[in-house]
């Protein structure tokens, strides 16, 4: 059973995600090819000190040192040097000591001694590398993967800078969570599984009603597949129980299941930090849901007898059917509207604002002022207006400068700025402030604070007048 899809859309090139694929793939095929050779060569030199040593442990339970993990090698090699199972000074112990030497200098040649983190060789520039090495094929694939499916539609979401961050930081996080609980240990770890933790875990909040599309295959009397779809909030949490439970009851796997705890928990952080800091626009968190959803959506509202009714009723019983009607008719802002005031009276504030949203989005093209106005000053009672979308504040300040309301929007285009900064509506919003600032409002404070900004942050762009 893998995952192969979520229920958001792509709507911004992922080109962060892109080139983070491409890097990682190329890294492995050159890193393979390498290791693969120096591979060969330690497990020649062990196999023949192995040769050696059994001779002298007849009854060891172990077939081959293969079974033995570096820890009980490590332990097996200083027996050894003490005397303790080849006799000293015989030729035996001079040709396995020669080997072990040989072992030693080819192990700490090898690529993953190089750049992957070694917990008992703390190294932060390590921690970073690491996470563009990988074990094998397999490895690769399944964490390319998830970083495609979770890195898709959250780049587009914060922007590619705090997405870079957001993937290194979770990366690095994981590392100190692995090396928490194993400090000690000399095994190198090398994945990208940290960071796209972290993205995992930054995804389940950020958009936790998406359902994830799982594909599977059974072979019983005859091979059985096909697909099924569960929402985010259910696998996502049993996926980090699972990561628990094995790194407590199973931790010897070869798996390093503190850096995926670590690393879920630093996304989920980062984004909690993100929302509360209000940096970040409110988006669905159920996201486009596809054809066969929107299917069902439709033969659902074509039930629905009285449509008007259930807008202008709107209550706790009928939930399913508005909701219904906002899916397949997605520029009704009545319906929107209803759906908003439901919301936030069941104390779904959050949801409320993204109905809000929408609502406003079908009423700006139309220029309806009077509605418009009525829907902000509902908006801003119950101090939603900090969860405006970017496209819809950059529309409504020209609108509300229009009706005369100065203050309201120079309000917004100061929200807008403060929250994207990436943005390219930027400058001409912060132009907006100076100039509603110095010759609507007489604010000469905070004209002068924009003229700043815009001079600071935009200085190839023509400055605002002091006249």
């Amino acid at each position: 059973m893998i995952p192969i899809g979520t229920g958001k859309r792509i709507k911004v090139l992922p080109a962060i995600t892109i080139a983070l694929i491409a890097a990682n793939t190329l890294i492995w095929i050159i890193t393979n090819s390498v290791l693969k050779n120096q591979v060969n060569s330690i497990t020649m030199i062990r196999q023949r000190m192995w040769d050696i040593e059994k001779q002298y442990m007849p009854l060891s339970p172990f077939s081959s040192y293969r079974f033995l993990t570096l820890e009980q090698l490590r332990e097996r090699d200083q027996e050894i040097l003490q005397g303790d199972i080849i006799p000293p000074g015989t030729y035996d112990f001079q040709v396995w000591e020669q080997l072990r030497d040989q072992f030693e200098d080819e192990w700490g040649n090898l690529i993953f001694q190089k750049i992957g983190f070694i917990p008992a060789h703390f190294n932060l520039i390590k921690m970073i590398t690491s996470i563009f090495v990988h074990g094998n094929l397999l490895h690769l694939a399944g964490n390319m993967l998830f970083l495609w499916l979770s890195g898709c539609n959250l780049e587009g979401d914060l922007g590619r800078r705090r997405f870079i961050l957001l993937y290194l930081g979770s990366g690095v996080f994981g590392s100190l969570a692995h090396y928490v609980f194993n400090y000690s240990s000399e095994v190198p770890t090398v994945g990208a599984s940290g960071a796209i933790a972290g993205l995992m875990g930054a995804f389940l909040v950020r958009y936790y009603l998406t359902k994830i599309k799982f594909f599977y295959f059974i072979w019983l009397l005859r091979p059985i597949w096909g697909t099924f779809r569960v929402p985010a909030y259910i696998c996502l949490p049993l996926w980090i129980m699972d990561q628990f439970i094995n790194a407590k009851f199973n931790p010897y796997t070869g798996t390093a299941h503190w850096a995926h705890i670590g690393g879920f928990a630093a996304g989920m952080a980062a984004i909690f930090m993100l929302q509360k800091m209000n940096v970040l626009t409110e988006q669905d968190p159920e996201g486009d849901e596809d054809d066969d959803f929107h299917e069902t959506t439709v033969k659902a509202v074509k039930k629905i007898k009285d449509k008007d009714a259930v807008i202008q009723s709107a209550s706790e019983s009928n939930l399913p059917e508005l909701l219904a009607i906002v899916r397949t008719e997605p520029h009704n802002a009545e319906a929107h509207i209803a759906l908003a005031r439901l919301q936030y009276r069941l104390g779904a504030p959050h949801d409320s604002a993204i109905s809000y949203g929408s609502a406003l989005s079908s009423l700006l093209p139309t220029g309806k002022s009077e509605d418009i106005r009525a829907l902000f000053e509902e908006m801003k009672k119950k101090d939603l207006i900090q969860y405006l979308s970017g496209s819809n504040m950059v529309r409504l300040v020209p609108l509300l400068e229009k009706m005369g309301f100065f203050e309201d929007a120079v309000r917004i285009a100061i929200l807008f700025v403060t929250k994207h900064r990436e943005d390219a509506e930027r400058p001409r919003m912060l132009y907006k402030i100076y100039q509603l600032c110095k010759h609507r409002i007489k604010d000469e404070t905070r004209a002068r604070k924009a003229a700043l900004i815009l001079k600071r942050d935009y200085p190839h762009l023509v400055k605002p007048s002091s006249n």
